[in-house]
């Protein structure tokens, strides 16, 4: 038997949980082929890669239509081929309503027929709808043995801290404009991304803040996130836009590093019921700076809700199901 697992060098979380799927696949096959295949090439050259490699079961991370279009190609000459579909999608196949935003909907109309075409589909989106359908509703794979609550509360020295991809989806510009105000320090990790906001007065106030209250860490290998969690009280979210955050939030869960999450949908549309009762979620970004304008001045003790939150998420998770799950289709 071959395997081909396409896992695009994106750098983010869809990344990430490739990764973790690597290695469940590796696990599985002992002394049978593998083959990951990361680079972002253009689907001439993906379609003469994969018919090289010729493999009996396909795995896609995330619904790229430059890998889609070369899967099923191959597919429609090799019926007998087994395609597994990772997608990390918002909407999952939930129809949105007439008032959604249309991208909503192609995603919709686009995971759909896929359906027919896939052997299986997990939804990484961690919405709690029944599957239906060659479909399974899962939480995004993490590493328990990476991330775990392994310091108490009490004995973290540091407060604030945001880490993702650096840009305005992620980290507000009207947070950046109005957390300078305060002698708040939040310590920054993570890749700028220029690419995706080109605007030079965002990061002119991004730079401002840098200066100021914002302590810049850069990147952090992924291996060392979770001990990196443990060392902080909060994870900040002030997000702006359709951002999901979803792997960050949850393996700050797991570490019981307390989220404070900008939750305006208003600007996001989004709310992680997924994780309801597990993070701070904060209406607007000039409440958001109020909140932790209390939070450095009081020092609230919150261990109990630390030791719940990374407690309570591995009832709701079950990562050990879902590896199975995906194995026994190998």
């Amino acid at each position: 038997m071959k395997y081909l697992l396409f896992n695009l060098n994106t750098g983010s979380g869809i990344e990430y949980v490739g990764n973790v799927i690597s290695k469940w696949i590796n696990e599985k096959i002992n002394n049978d082929k593998f083959m990951e295949y990361k680079s972002q090439t253009n689907e001439s050259s993906t379609i003469n890669e994969i018919i090289k490699f010729s493999p009996d079961v396909i795995i896609i991370n995330e619904i790229y239509p430059r890998i889609i279009s070369p899967v099923f190609y191959y597919k429609k000459f090799n019926p007998s081929t087994k395609i597994i579909l990772l997608a990390h999608s918002q909407n999952s196949l939930v129809m949105p309503n007439e008032n959604s935003d249309p991208h909503l909907m192609n995603q919709y109309i686009f995971l759909m027929g896929l359906v027919g075409l896939c052997d299986k589909i997990f939804i990484l989106d961690n919405k709690p709808f029944e599957s239906k359908y060659n479909v399974s509703v899962k939480f995004c794979p993490s590493e328990p043995e990476l991330f775990y609550n392994k310091t108490p509360w009490n004995e973290r020295k540091r407060d604030f801290c945001f880490i993702s991809n650096i840009h305005d989806l992620k980290l507000s510009k009207l947070f950046l404009e109005n957390i300078t105000q305060t002698k708040i320090n939040i310590d920054v990790y993570g890749e700028i991304i220029k690419k995706f906001t080109k605007s030079d007065e965002y990061w002119r106030l991004f730079n401002n803040a840098c200066q100021n209250n914002l302590n810049y860490k850069n990147v952090i290998p992924q291996k060392d996130v979770g001990s990196v969690l443990n060392d902080y009280k909060y994870l900040l979210m002030p997000h702006d836009g359709k951002e999901t955050f979803c792997m960050i939030l949850q393996q700050s869960i797991m570490c019981g590093t307390i989220p404070l999450l900008l939750n305006d949908e208003k600007l996001s549309g989004w709310n992680p019921i997924w994780a309801n009762g597990l993070y701070h979620g904060i209406e607007d970004v000039y409440s958001y700076i109020n909140n932790l304008k209390l939070i450095n001045e009081n020092k609230p003790d919150e261990s109990m809700n630390s030791l719940f939150i990374s407690e309570e998420i591995k009832k709701r998770q079950n990562f050990t199901v879902f590896k199975k799950e995906f194995q026994e289709l190998l």
